[in-house]
């Protein structure tokens, strides 16, 4: 995403990041420098002060194109919209172009081998509890690695590189692709 906001800037094309979450990636900080940044809006709720993408700010800048990380992340309660996707096409409606990032795990015909592959039982992708019941709890497998990294090739779809594996499992860099 962040890749492809590069390469759009690069041709005259008016990108922002309207929100991206580096998880504290070193590359993928380095990759937001050089693209626009939206100000998050800072919101208390339940006592915490936490930021969201600030919705009526990228409405307002009006880029070509906003590049906004975590398609199906839940919006703090009173937010505009209780999903980002629901921000997202908000921004849509006002015909701004969207890039965003979607984690594999949030798509239900792929919770079984996202679970088989990470050793990592699956939530309803929702804030609510987990599917099948329970919060989400980690499993680790016999030989004690993390789920973090998984052994070489196992649990990857038929045909997959495993020395993509954390990238095939995790995303990579924000969703980045080489």
């Amino acid at each position: 995403m962040l890749l492809e906001g590069h390469r759009l800037k690069d041709e005259g094309i008016d990108v922002v990041i309207g929100l991206v979450e580096t998880h504290g990636r070193a590359e993928t900080a380095r990759l937001i420098e050089g693209l626009e940044v939206v100000p998050r809006r800072r919101q208390e709720y339940r006592g915490v002060v936490l930021e969201e993408m600030d919705l009526d700010a990228v409405l307002a800048r009006k880029p070509q194109v906003a590049l906004i990380d975590e398609l199906a992340h839940t919006n703090v309660p009173g937010s505009r919209n209780p999903k980002r996707y629901q921000d997202v096409q908000d921004i849509l409606a006002e015909g701004i172009h969207v890039i965003t990032t979607l984690n594999i795990q949030h798509l239900e015909s792929l919770y079984d081998m996202v679970e088989k592959a990470t050793h990592v039982k699956i939530g309803s992708g929702s804030g609510h509890g987990a599917r099948r019941g329970g919060p989400a709890r980690e499993r680790r497998p016999d030989d004690g690695r993390s789920p973090e990294a998984p052994s070489r090739g196992k649990g990857l779809p038929a045909g997959a590189d495993p020395d993509r594996a954390g990238e095939l499992l995790h995303g990579g860099e924000s969703g980045e692709s080489p």
